[in-house]
């Protein structure tokens, strides 16, 4: 699992590649700049873990950051 498998890139939240730092700063400033976008996205994100397997949500998250892409690990 990873974080392309827990979030909806765009819908309940944005999957970059962990060196995309371009995206990172734009998916960031439109956060910033668009406040309904960013309440969207955290409605969307709720409703997804409302709805979600918690115990497959924290499998996903624990294979994120134990993974080799995983530059803190």
């Amino acid at each position: 699992a990873g974080a392309a498998e827990l979030v909806r890139d765009g819908v309940s939240g944005h999957v970059l590649a962990p060196d995309d730092t371009a995206g990172m700063a734009a998916a960031m400033t439109r956060l910033a700049r668009e406040p309904a976008y960013w309440a969207g996205m955290a409605e969307a994100a709720r409703a997804d873990a409302a709805h979600g397997d918690v115990a497959r949500f924290v499998a996903g998250v624990r294979a994120c950051l134990s993974s080799d892409s995983n530059p803190d690990r």
